[in-house]
């Protein structure tokens, strides 16, 4: 029913013409505050953001430098002093072949290891290692190298890891290569952003016009000391802070610290077989506390060892020892935290006899090849100094 007026007309014109103003001045309000909002306060979202979201970590007011391995306290001694020696056996065999002309110096070559069908999913990555550095041999495995394995074939302890898991066979192997060939080790989940020869710790290195004298560099990967138990719990990490595996350069063969990995990650490896015959509780237990590979064989059990072997070998009065860690002064991550520049550790800071033991040790900062993480300050991938990306359990869809 229309409603009418006094003087006899329809409310219906009225109404309408309500309207229209009542979206004229919307249209005068909502426009201006629009373009406002989108040409001033809106951000967007960068890709780097998306791919790599901020974390907010929960950190306790003291910091943790060391940890005690569970495989450390139940290890064979013997058995590790007993492989330990028929290792330099085969060092000693092989250097005894090699002419009089020849050293110990690594050639320039790249080592890729993974499965065929990571290779076919990440060939564009590969390929850019082999772009970038047209000057050094590339070797792409995609299985167990026959010929690497058949020059161990007097040391049946490494043929027998080949019952073991595919993570743990994966480390042995890296080790195995870097020790007996030298070279460079970057895992198919790396990408390579410039030449090696341009990476500053490398051309420092090979140029030799500041006298490094080293025979493996490593990189830190985490350094969160700080973290507390419950994030840990929570990203599912083992420790707060380590040396990485996904990029490994030895410039010399034969360098002790590899070697001492080869021995870690076999005997790691029977600790952990014998823990699977133990009571229910205790192998739980050791699930827990150190069942990972990364704690076998992985960086867990690499950076126990080099903060080890930098305990034992390094000069009484060196800078890297800790003053705090007990009266010998151990080496603990309290240095390497927050590194800026590469901590360069030459075979003449060595104590006298502990040739064995190390022959020079390079660490670089978190941000040269692993930047791009969302913890340990590690800068965006596009970071100045980087020189390798690292992205962890990353495989393209195919196209």
């Amino acid at each position: 029913m229309l409603v009418s007026h006094e003087d006899g007309g329809s409310a219906m014109p009225r109404l309408s013409l309500f309207r229209r103003q009542l979206l004229r001045l919307l249209q005068y309000v909502l426009l201006p505050l629009t373009l406002f909002y989108i040409l001033v306060i809106y951000e967007p979202v960068p890709l780097s953001r998306l791919s790599h979201p901020r974390r907010k970590i929960d950190y306790d007011a003291h910091p943790t430098y060391e940890y005690t391995s569970l495989y450390r306290q139940k290890a064979d001694l013997a058995f590790e002093q007993a492989l330990d020696k028929k290792l330099l056996s085969l060092e000693q065999d092989t250097i005894s072949l090699l002419d009089e002309a020849d050293d110990l110096e690594a050639d320039a070559v790249i080592w890729q290891l993974t499965t065929p069908d990571v290779a076919t999913a990440l060939k564009e990555w590969t390929k850019q290692w082999k772009l970038n550095n047209r000057d050094w041999d590339y070797f792409l495995l995609t299985a167990r190298p026959a010929e690497l394995y058949g020059y161990f074939e007097s040391i049946p302890e490494i043929d027998a890891m080949k019952e073991t898991s595919q993570d743990i066979q994966n480390d042995l192997t890296r080790y195995m290569l870097l020790w007996y060939h030298g070279g460079f080790y970057a895992d198919v989940e790396t990408w390579n952003r410039i030449s090696l020869l341009d990476c500053k710790p490398i051309y420092d290195y090979t140029a030799r016009e500041q006298g490094h004298n080293v025979s493996l560099m490593i990189g830190v990967e985490t350094d969160e000391p700080y973290i507390s138990a419950k994030q840990l719990r929570e990203w599912r990490w083992a420790r707060g802070f380590g040396f990485g595996q996904a990029s490994m350069w030895a410039p010399m063969r034969f360098d002790p610290i590899l070697r001492k990995a080869i021995v870690r990650t076999i005997s790691n490896s029977r600790t952990q077989g014998r823990s699977a015959h133990e009571g229910w509780i205790q192998s739980l237990k050791n699930h827990v506390l150190g069942g990972r590979s990364e704690e076998v064989s992985g960086r867990g059990m690499f950076t126990d060892l080099v903060l080890e072997v930098l305990s034992e070998s390094l000069k009484e009065d060196h800078r890297m020892r800790d003053r705090d860690a007990g009266l010998e002064h151990r080496v603990t991550w309290k240095k390497f935290r927050a590194m800026r520049e590469t901590a360069w550790m030459d075979v003449s800071q060595v104590k006298e006899g502990s040739e064995d033991n190390m022959r020079g040790l390079a660490v670089l900062p978190v941000n040269i090849w692993y930047s791009g993480q969302n913890h340990s300050r590690s800068g965006s991938f596009e970071h100045p100094s980087a020189c390798i990306n690292y992205v962890p359990g990353f495989t393209p869809k195919h196209s």
